[in-house]
């Protein structure tokens, strides 16, 4: 086991010194630009499919383009805001197990680590599916698994926390996004900002 953790710890170390290298320069605004980066793309990929895929052959008319658009908005705002609850709570529970560490960083490297993956993800989900497409996604899937595994290693070296702190943080994140989630679309609801489709 210990041979084991010493030759994934060679293994991370370029890339952990990278994410160290990057976390120096955090700064809000650059958060800021990489959540518009993940959204816009998440956008563009949207509106493209139902433009181009789900719509070849018609001509939409400006109201439902826009339409398309506010469709899409949702799913977009999404992605870039799943990667802020994982940011959080993974902060929180690293500051429990009393890691060190600066907040704005943890959520830049976060940022830095995810959004390559959302904006090739929202490339090729405005393709329609075939095999090379899947195979693609397969790949992806493989990528992710392995930033995942490199956050939690990240968080364990940087932050001075166990490695099961960093993979208990970690899942707990994944865990928090569709509970925070729900918890806003219940107070959009009890407030009226959004309804319930009602059968006609």
């Amino acid at each position: 086991m210990t041979n084991l953790l010493q030759n994934l710890n060679i293994f991370f170390q370029p890339a952990i010194k990278a994410l160290e290298r990057i976390g120096s320069k955090a700064h809000w605004s650059l958060i800021v630009l990489l959540f518009a980066v993940c959204f816009l793309f998440s956008l563009g990929s949207g509106v493209y499919y139902d433009m181009f895929v789900l719509f070849p052959d018609r001509s939409l008319s400006l109201q439902e383009l826009s339409d398309i658009v506010v469709y899409n908005i949702p799913t977009a705002v999404f992605e870039p805001f799943a990667i802020f609850v994982l940011w959080i709570v993974q902060y929180l529970v690293i500051r429990l197990f009393r890691g060190n560490g600066s907040f704005i960083k943890h959520g830049w490297v976060n940022f830095v680590c995810f959004t390559p993956f959302i904006v090739v993800v929202s490339c090729l989900s405005s393709l329609p599916m075939n095999t090379w497409v899947t195979m693609l996604f397969l790949v992806l899937g493989i990528g992710f698994f392995y930033m995942c595994v490199l956050n939690i290693w990240m968080m364990s070296v940087i932050y001075g926390v166990s490695l099961k702190g960093a993979f208990v943080s970690t899942l707990l994140g994944y865990i928090a996004i569709p509970i925070v989630l729900v918890l806003i679309m219940a107070l959009c609801l009890i407030s009226g900002i959004m309804e319930l489709p009602h059968p006609s």
